[in-house]
C-alpha cells in the first residue's frame, strides 16, 4: 500500500491489548482464569445464537446487505413506518458520524452547544440537540410563556405581528 494517512490518524496511539487469560493464569498459577475486561465469555456463545451463526454458515461468501433492508422493513413494521424512514448503523454516534461526514466539510460551520469539556482526553462533547432546547428555551423566556398551551411558533408569530 503507498501514501500514508491523515496526520490525524497517524497521531493516534496503536491498540495495546490487554493480557490474554491464559499469560494471566500462567503469571498468578490460577486455574481456568477469566478475561472479563473486553467482553468475552468463558463459555462459549448461547446456543441460538450457535444456531444462528451455523445456519447462516452457507452465505459466509457474500456480502452483507450494506442496507440492512430486512431489518429495516422489520423495524418500520414494529413502530409503523416506511422503511425507507428508518436508519440503522453503528449505534447513534456512528450514524451522526455518518450524516456529518456526508453532508458537512473541513471548513463548514455547524451550530451546536458545548455539552462537556474533559481536561483529561482533551475532548469535547457537542449537542445540536442542545443548542436548539436552548434557542427554544431563550425565546419562550425572551417572546413569552408556552403555559397557555401555543406553540413556540405561534409565541413567535404573535411577536414578529406586534414588531410590524
Amino acid at each position: 500500500m503507498t501514501g500514508r494517512p491523515r496526520a490525524a490518524v497517524a497521531a493516534l496511539p496503536g491498540y495495546q491489548p490487554g493480557r490474554s487469560a491464559a499469560v494471566v493464569a500462567a503469571e498468578h498459577g490460577i486455574a481456568d482464569a477469566i478475561k472479563m475486561a473486553s467482553n468475552e465469555l468463558p463459555f462459549g456463545p448461547l446456543p441460538s445464537v450457535a444456531g444462528a451463526i451455523s445456519g447462516g454458515i452457507e452465505h459466509l461468501g457474500l456480502y452483507a446487505d450494506h442496507g440492512a433492508a430486512a431489518l429495516r422493513a422489520d423495524i418500520a413494521a414494529f413502530v409503523g413506518l416506511d422503511a425507507d424512514q428508518v436508519t440503522v448503523g453503528a449505534g447513534s454516534a456512528g450514524i451522526l458520524q455518518q450524516l456529518l461526514l456526508s453532508y458537512v466539510g473541513v471548513g463548514d460551520k455547524v451550530d451546536v452547544r458545548v455539552t462537556n469539556i474533559d481536561s483529561k482526553t482533551r475532548k469535547l462533547g457537542l449537542s445540536i440537540k442542545a443548542r436548539e432546547i436552548a434557542e427554544e428555551k431563550e425565546a419562550v423566556e425572551q417572546y413569552g410563556s408556552s403555559d397557555s398551551g401555543a406553540s413556540l411558533g405561534d409565541i413567535l408569530g404573535a411577536a414578529l405581528k406586534g414588531d410590524k
